[in-house]
C-alpha cells in the first residue's frame, strides 16, 4: 500500500510515541521497586539536630538511555522526511535536504539555504521561519531540543538523573515536599521539616522523586547547560512529540 503525502513523517512520530510508552512502563517498574529511601539521622549541623539522609538502593537504569535516544531520533527523522517531501512537492531534488536548525534567528535564513530548503516554495520557507527552529528568546526551544539531543545521543548516553527528592506520604502525617539538596549519585541529606521533627533517629521513609534530563553536558569548553535541563523526561518527550506532530500537520495543510 503506497504512502500518502506526509505519512512517512507520521509513521516516525508514531514510532517515537511507541518508544515513549515503553519508557513510561520501564520508569513505572523502576519506581515500584522503591529505589530510594530516606532515614532520619542525627546531625547538629541541621535544624533541631536531625536530617533526612538519602540512600539509593538502585540507581537509574542505564537501559533507559537508548529508549530516549530512539524516541528523539525518530522525531528528528520525521522533520527531515517532511523537509524532503516539501522540496519534492515543489518539483526539486531532495538531495542533501535537511530540516534547518540555527543558533540565532538571523542564522536561520542562512541554514535554510545550507540545508537546501530554499528549493521549497516561498510559503514553506515562510512557515519554517514562523516556527522559529532557532535558539534564543524568540526561538522554539522544543524543536531545538530535538536537534541537540539527537546530536548528544551520538556522543553520550541520555541517562536521566534523579531529582526533586522528598518524603513520600507517611500514614497519619502530611506530605512534606522538600527541594533538591543533593548531587546525583552521592549520598546526601536535607533538613527535617517541623511536621516530622517528632520522628525518632533511625526512622525510615520512602522517597518521592522525579527523573529529569541532566542539567549539564560535557564539551571541549567544559560543562554547558544541556537541552531540556531539569525538565521531567517523560512529560518533555510527550510535549516534543506533540510539537512535531502539530508542525507536520500544519505543513501538510499548505496548498
Amino acid at each position: 500500500m503506497p504512502l500518502r503525502p506526509f505519512d512517512a513523517s507520521r509513521l516516525k512520530i508514531r514510532r517515537a510515541r511507541t518508544h515513549i510508552g515503553d519508557l513510561q512502563g520501564r520508569v513505572s517498574a523502576y519506581l515500584l521497586r522503591k529505589p530510594i529511601y530516606l532515614r532520619i539521622d542525627h546531625d547538629l549541623g541541621f535544624a533541631h539536630g536531625k536530617k533526612w539522609t538519602v540512600h539509593v538502593r538502585e540507581g537509574v537504569p542505564i537501559d533507559l538511555a537508548p529508549i530516549i535516544g530512539d524516541a528523539i531520533h525518530n522525531l528528528r527523522s520525521a522533520l527531515d522526511l517532511l523537509a524532503c517531501e516539501l522540496v519534492r512537492a515543489n518539483g526539486q531534488s531532495d538531495a542533501r535536504v535537511e530540516f534547518p536548525f540555527a543558533e540565532t534567528e538571523a542564522g536561520l535564513h542562512v541554514k535554510i539555504k545550507r540545508r537546501h530548503m530554499d528549493r521549497a516554495s516561498a510559503a514553506v520557507q515562510a512557515k519554517i521561519l514562523a516556527w522559529a527552529p532557532h535558539k534564543g528568546a524568540a526561538g522554539n526551544s522544543l524543536l531545538c531540543a530535538i536537534q541537540d539531543l539527537d546530536i548528544m545521543d551520538k556522543h553520550q548516553a541520555l541517562i536521566p538523573v534523579m531529582s526533586s527528592v522528598g518524603v513520600a506520604p507517611i500514614i497519619g502525617l502530611p506530605n512534606v515536599k522538600t527541594p533538591p539538596r543533593w548531587p546525583q549519585h552521592h549520598l546526601a541529606a536535607f533538613w527535617v521539616a517541623d511536621d516530622h521533627l517528632h520522628l525518632p533517629i533511625g526512622f525510615i521513609a520512602e522517597a518521592e522523586f522525579g527523573l529529569q534530563f541532566e542539567p549539564f553536558r560535557a564539551t571541549a569548553r567544559g560543562l554547558v547547560p544541556a537541552p531540556l535541563a531539569g525538565q521531567e523526561v517523560i512529560p518533555a518527550l510527550i510535549a516534543i512529540a506533540k510539537e512535531v506532530e502539530t508542525l507536520v500537520e500544519e505543513f501538510a495543510r499548505l496548498p
